[in-house]
Parts: structure tokens; sequence; C-alpha cells
């Protein structure tokens, strides 16, 4: 036998590479992948209304690095920039018949510019192979057990601030960070995946239930909502993942054409308001303001109010003698407004502004996302997307407005960093 000595090179080529070397060793569109999956988590529950502008720094930032490295840019996918160029026409084609059509030209620019910024970050997670992906997903699950502790530390430096000032009846109202959970409930399923690929059953699960503990003593009623709705179609995914492939597609598909008949169901005979639960008295308002909306959708159903016009209506029917008799009847703690900004309700919204042609793109938007988790036939991944998504459609037709910048940019985020995560072709494209 003969004898060899090994090199200190050698050693180190042996030598399992660390994070920096893995990192490098990716081609450069996963590099810029990389860089938004772990930096999303963390702005998300720091500074939610950053997002907006951050989606387009990441976007310009990663177009600049590939052109001033490889002289090219991946292939956009055709379908997302067809849908994405459809939904800005039919916003900026709104403004004909919107009610002021400044506002819908502007807010019609504005959406337009976040859908662009997606649809090009999504081009360049299109272009990850296997072992790309599997770093990315590993970042992704540190990133996102480093934005619960964030938020939790947040949460008690809040608290700790009350305590100090004698404010103690906002505790246990956290309101002040319900963007931040409400984010961080957007990424908790695709980070479940992630969790479960690297670290196996036991820290998936660990992971859900200390997440679902922190945004329940966080007391945001709409975040708490959407989550439990993702866990029992997570549960029911985990059982069997055909199956609730099917009752999710109905529902949404359901909810959506249905989406202005609710409303009315919802509200009528309800005439006694609880004043002394908080929960109780939102929900009611909303059912209020859901109602007035589908009121204007039944008088412009096909193509809408126009885009963002939503906040005008309550003047445009201020004179009709109905209007004072809903406001009378409304409690003194409601304020008298009968549609605040937007409509709480992102599925109603779209209806509102942009008509049954609205709410069609919003079905082919249902559809694309649905086939995609369908063709992922086993591993974590589609369970976890398809949570993600009821997750995501419970948060957009309880929370925030549909065209809000930061709330637009949050979606789009979300869905990147789930698309990033998907298994390539052995997962089943």
């Amino acid at each position: 036998m003969t004898n060899q000595t090994l090199s200190v090179d050698d050693l180190t080529a042996v030598r399992p590479a660390g994070w920096r070397a893995r990192f490098l060793e990716l081609d450069r569109p996963a590099r810029v992948v990389a860089v938004v999956i772990v930096l999303v988590p963390v702005f998300a529950v720091l500074a939610p209304l950053v997002l907006a502008p951050g989606i387009g720094v990441l976007a310009y930032a990663g177009y600049a690095y590939l052109r001033n490295t490889d002289g090219r840019w991946p292939s956009v996918p055709r379908p997302l920039m067809w849908f994405g160029l459809t939904v800005v026409g039919l916003a900026a084609l709104s403004a004909f018949w919107a009610v002021d059509s400044e506002m819908a030209l502007r807010n019609a620019g504005k959406a337009g510019m976040v859908i662009f910024c997606g649809v090009v970050l999504m081009s360049l997670v299109a272009t990850q192979d296997a072992a790309s992906r599997q770093l990315v997903s590993n970042l992704f699950a540190a990133a996102s057990v480093a934005a619960v502790l964030l938020l939790a530390a947040g949460a008690l430096v809040i608290v700790t601030r009350d305590l100090a000032s004698g404010m103690i009846h906002h505790i246990f109202q956290l309101h002040r960070i319900n963007r931040e959970t409400a984010m961080l409930v957007l990424l908790v399923f695709p980070a479940a995946a992630s969790i479960g690929a690297c670290c196996g059953t036991r820290w998936r699960l660990g992971w859900l239930i200390s997440v679902t503990a922190l945004v329940a003593v966080l007391s945001s009623s709409t975040a708490l909502f959407a989550l439990s709705a993702g866990l029992v179609v997570y549960a029911l995914a985990q059982w069997r993942l055909r199956l609730a492939l099917r009752v999710v597609t109905v529902l949404l598909f359901v909810g959506v054409l249905t989406a202005p008949l609710v409303p009315h169901g919802l509200v009528k005979g309800l005439t006694l308001f609880d004043q002394t639960s908080m929960t109780a008295n939102a929900l009611m308002h909303r059912l209020f303001i859901w109602k007035f909306s589908a009121d204007r959708i039944a008088e412009q159903p096909v193509v809408g109010w126009g885009m963002r016009n939503a906040r005008l209506l309550p003047e445009v029917v201020a004179d009709r003698p109905d209007m004072s008799a809903i406001k009378s009847a409304m409690p003194p703690y409601w304020k008298r407004e009968i549609l605040p900004l937007h409509p709480h309700n992102g599925v109603i919204q779209i209806w509102l502004e942009l008509g049954v042609l609205g709410a069609g793109l919003l079905l082919v938007a249902v559809a694309m996302m649905l086939r995609a988790i369908g063709r992922v036939r086993e591993g974590p991944w589609p369970p976890a997307a398809l949570a993600g998504l009821t997750t995501a459609t419970a948060l957009v037709a309880s929370g925030y407005g549909m065209w809000q910048a930061w709330w637009l940019a949050g979606l789009w985020l979300a869905l990147i960093a789930t698309a990033a995560i998907r298994p390539g072709a052995e997962g089943g494209r």
C-alpha cells in the first residue's frame, strides 16, 4: 500500500461547502432569487409598507445584476405576462366609465408597476434547477423563523411599553402590528414546507403550532380566521390531496361567483348590535359595507365603477332617499361610514370596480395557481401551497384593499416565495 499525505487544500476540498460557497455556486438568476427569499419574510414583519417600493428595487437590482454579468435576461413566462397585461389593460380602460378617470388611470399605473415587477421576479424563479431550489428552500426556512422571532420581539416591546405607560387596555389588542401579522400568515405554509423538507415533520408541526399560538396572542381576528382556514385545508390535503384540491376549487369558484349575493343573505334580518364586543361590531360593520357594495355592483355589474373608485361611491349615492335611512340606523361608533376607503373584501372590490370582467380575470388567476399546485403530486409542497392559497384568499376576502400597493406587493412576494421552493421536474411539473 502506498502512503498518501493529504495537503491542506485536499482537506478543504473534501470539507462540506458552507453557505457562502453554496451561494456562489448558484447561477446568477438563482442568486437573485435567494436574496429575495431571505429579505421577504424579514421585511414583511418589520416594515410591510416598504414592500411596494421593495419589490421594485429587487426587480431592478436583479435586472441590472444580470445585464452587467451575463448580458441576458431569462424568458418571461408567457401566460403570466399576458395575464398581467390583461389586468392592467382592463384597469386602465375602466377610466372611460369611472367616476374619477384620473384616479382610475393613476392606480392602474401603480398596480401595473407592482405586477410588472412581480412578473420579472417570477421569470427568475422559473430558471432554477433542483439544487438551487433546495438551497433557496433552506434559506427561506431560516428567514421565516427569524421573521417569527422578530414579530414576537416587536409584540413584546409594545406590551412592555404599554405597561410602562399604563395603557393596560392595549396589551391584548395589538392592532398596531396587524399588517405585520397578516404578512406572516401569508408565508406560514410555504415556510412549513421548507422547514419540513430540511428538518423533518416534527419541526414542521412545531412551526405551525408556534405560529398559530403567536397569531392568537396578537389578537388579529382577520389573520387568525385566515390561518384557521389554511390549517383546515392543510390537514385535509395531508390526508387526501386530490380531495382537498377539488374542495378548494369548488369553494373558490363558487365564492368568487356569488360574492355580490352573499352580503344580502348575511345582513337580512340583523337589527340588533352587540355594543360590548369589538369583534362583533367590526364584523357587523363589514357586513353592511359589503351589502352597500353589493347594491352598487347590481347597478353596474358588467364593467364596474372604475379602478379604485369604490371610495367615491358614498358621495355618488349620498343624495338618494334610502341612504339617509341607512346611515341613521347605523350605530354611532361606526362613525356613519358606509364604505371607508375600500370594501375590506378584495373579491367584492374587484366586482365593484371592474365588474364581471374583473371577476373573470380573478377566476383565471385562481385556476392558474390551482393548476400549478395540481401538477406536483407528492412531497410537502402541494399541501402547503394549497393551504397558502386558501389563507391568502381568506385574507383578501376579509381584510385590506385589493389595490393597496404594499398589500398587492405582499401577495406577489408570497406567490414568488411559494414558487421558488416548488419542486422541479423530478417533483412532477
